[in-house]
């Protein structure tokens, strides 16, 4: 797949259009991927129990966090990218590809225990900072860190056990807007991934709940290993050698 083409889904509409997402397309990517994921269990595991998931306070706030994602994303310089699919102009759905080199994954530290739960409910924060996605802050806004740290964790380990193939790439965050699903729009979307990692001649790495399973399989994803970690999260872990067939 070519870095500006777009195609219309093989057997999905044909008014879909696939290509790569600019620095212009932040907003939105945050808000087409918010849509898809925000009440999902997966989500909702990172946060505390007593957060309101109807606030719209809470809702921007995870806006903010997932444009600081992308546009992270962007900034790496290399052949990391972001597949976005649309329908007249609307970004209906996306997955985030990231080209994970060597000593990336070495330097790379597992985090160490979260800090004591806080039940603090979510309150403005009117800086200009931009967040650490990972500091502390990010607890200010009722985040389980015992989730998202272990999380963290579960994903350096899969990098660090295929690390004698890197630089590979790392597809994740691939999501469809409620009306737009069971539309062959995440199944596209997951095979050019695929077609862009072959012609990178790239290995690629995905990580799925254990509940997404059965839709990778039908996507023709083979998996290599399964693995059991923390308390609310498991993951599959799956490896498809450039050229291969999954």
């Amino acid at each position: 797949m070519a870095e500006t083409s777009s195609s219309s889904a093989a057997g999905g509409n044909p008014e879909v259009t696939y290509s790569f997402a600019t620095r212009g397309d932040v907003f939105e990517l945050s808000t087409a991927q918010l849509a898809a994921t925000w009440d999902t269990d997966y989500n909702k595991s990172f946060y505390y129990d007593d957060i309101d998931f109807e606030d719209e306070d809470v809702k921007k706030e995870a806006g903010r966090i997932l444009r600081y994602d992308i546009e992270t994303l962007f900034h790496k310089g290399d052949r990391s990218r972001i597949l976005k699919a649309v329908h007249n102009d609307e970004i209906i759905g996306l997955v985030m590809v990231e080209e994970m080199s060597k000593k990336e994954i070495e330097d790379t530290e597992p985090k160490g225990a979260a800090p004591e739960r806080r039940e603090s409910k979510p309150t403005h924060e009117k800086s200009g900072e931009k967040y650490d996605l990972y500091s502390e802050r990010f607890d200010e806004w009722a985040h389980d860190l015992s989730v998202v740290w272990g999380d963290w964790n579960i994903t350096l380990d899969a990098f660090k056990c295929h690390m004698a193939s890197a630089p590979f790439f790392y597809a994740s965050g691939l999501g469809v807007k409620s009306e737009w699903q069971k539309q062959n729009i995440g199944a596209t979307l997951f095979a050019k991934v695929k077609d862009y990692a072959e012609n990178c001649n790239m290995d690629l790495l995905f990580l799925v709940d254990k509940n997404e399973k059965q839709f990778y399989e039908r996507c023709g994803a083979t998996f290599t290993e399964e693995e059991v970690k923390g308390k609310k999260t498991t993951y599959l872990v799956s490896w498809t050698p450039a050229g291969g067939a999954a």
